[in-house]
């Protein structure tokens, strides 16, 4: 590694402040062990006016979060996702350009590293920083993302394309986005998501108490934890497997709404099917505890083809079972999990995995699993791939 790593400039397309905590906002806390990293979180105006972020997240110039993690709030007049298709595009890239220079100067950043997300946004940033090296990180399927929310594929996918071969890295979080990628860009990295396995591995021992708000609720509870987005969420398959299995109780736990338009009243209606809505992020491990099962009831679509869930390995890591619906980017670990796409076989494997859910081997060999796939472990990884190129500039 160089004696001297340069700082990062993390743009990305997530607030610092969403709900729950995604790899955007992990990754960034332990990339500050390696440098100082300066991460810019979109404000947008237009969704502070219609009440979908609040206005008492913003504030103005730089935040000290962490040793050596930086925060500013970079003020959009509309969401990224929407950026691509309104005029107001050019004025929001020339708002981003000139509030990162300012903010990089004022923190002595020479030579910066550029990280970037979603690429209908970003691309404009490439050469006007004084940037050492250029990385983006593809988490998702974006064009499959941008059609579910009826935007122009094709154009997406061409934005994407341009800055794939535009960057000098480009790192994936699923086998589907890798062998996409690599097709454009011989740099191309598969990491996958990992998890805060400090957070979530006591669980196992029996170090934390399972929520009290559960209490009450009589067992087997299913329990899943994250945004609850009817274009990820397979609702329809959670309200028919909550038929099929009455005396059960699944209880879901996290943000409606956030990514899509998924109205909270218009959820499915089922006694035995509980939406919490949303929890702090350290008191989650809690309610991990209470559930005897763990659930990643995903929509399999053009979307969460590419999707890694960070919740694979908080559940793991908690030595919990899990039943999955078929994500590609999960073939590589069906091996420890249940998996099934329809109502009568989902229940089915859920009655499996209640059945070897105190399992001794099983569950060790979900803790040694998740125990080698940490945020620290994933982080150190990546920098030293970036390392290894700033080596040959």
């Amino acid at each position: 590694m160089p004696d001297a790593f340069p700082p990062i400039i993390y743009v990305s397309n997530a607030s610092w402040f969403y709900g729950l905590p995604t790899n955007r906002q992990q990754l960034p806390k332990w990339l500050a062990e390696h440098t100082r990293v300066l991460y810019s979180s979109p404000f947008s105006l237009s969704q502070a006016a219609t009440g979908r972020i609040k206005f008492d997240q913003y504030k103005t110039g730089i935040q000290n979060m962490a040793p050596n993690l930086y925060l500013f709030h970079n003020v959009q007049l509309l969401p990224l996702v929407r950026a691509q298709v309104q005029p107001f595009q050019r004025f929001d890239q020339w708002l981003t350009t000139r509030a990162l220079r300012r903010q990089a100067a004022a923190l002595g950043f020479d030579k910066p590293i550029l990280w970037m997300y979603f690429p209908p946004s970003f691309e404009h940033l490439i050469g006007q920083l004084g940037e050492s090296l250029t990385c983006y990180h593809c988490t998702d399927d974006h064009a499959g993302y941008a059609e579910m929310l009826g935007l122009d594929r094709q154009q997406v996918v061409q934005e994407e394309t341009r800055l794939v071969e535009a960057v000098d890295i480009v790192f994936t979080t699923s086998r589907p986005l890798y062998e996409q990628k690599i097709r454009y860009n011989p740099h191309t990295y598969l990491m996958p998501n990992v998890a805060d396995v400090d957070l979530f591995s006591p669980v196992a021992s029996g170090a934390i108490a399972p929520a009290p708000e559960l209490a009450a609720l009589p067992r087997p509870i299913v329990g899943f934890i994250g945004a609850i987005d009817s274009y990820k969420v397979n609702l329809n398959l959670l309200a028919e497997v909550a038929r099929l299995l009455p005396t059960w109780n699944f209880v879901l736990i996290g943000p409606v709404g956030l990514g899509d338009h998924t109205q909270a009243h218009r959820l499915p209606d089922t006694p035995n099917l509980h939406f919490l809505g949303p929890r702090a992020y350290t008191s989650l491990p809690a309610f991990v505890a209470a559930f005897d099962i763990c659930v990643i009831p995903y929509q399999i679509n053009s979307y969460t083809t590419g999707v890694f869930p960070l919740k694979f390995w908080e559940y793991l890591a908690a030595g919990k079972p899990v039943v999955t619906t078929p994500l590609p980017s999960l073939s590589d670990y069906y091996q420890y999990v249940h998996v099934a796409a329809e109502p009568s076989d989902f229940a089915e494997a859920l009655q499996r995995a209640l059945a070897s859910g105190k399992d001794a081997t099983a569950i060790q060999q979900r803790l040694t699993l998740a125990a080698g796939h940490s945020w620290k472990a994933r982080a150190a990884e990546m920098v030293r791939v970036l390392a290894s190129h700033l080596g040959t500039q």
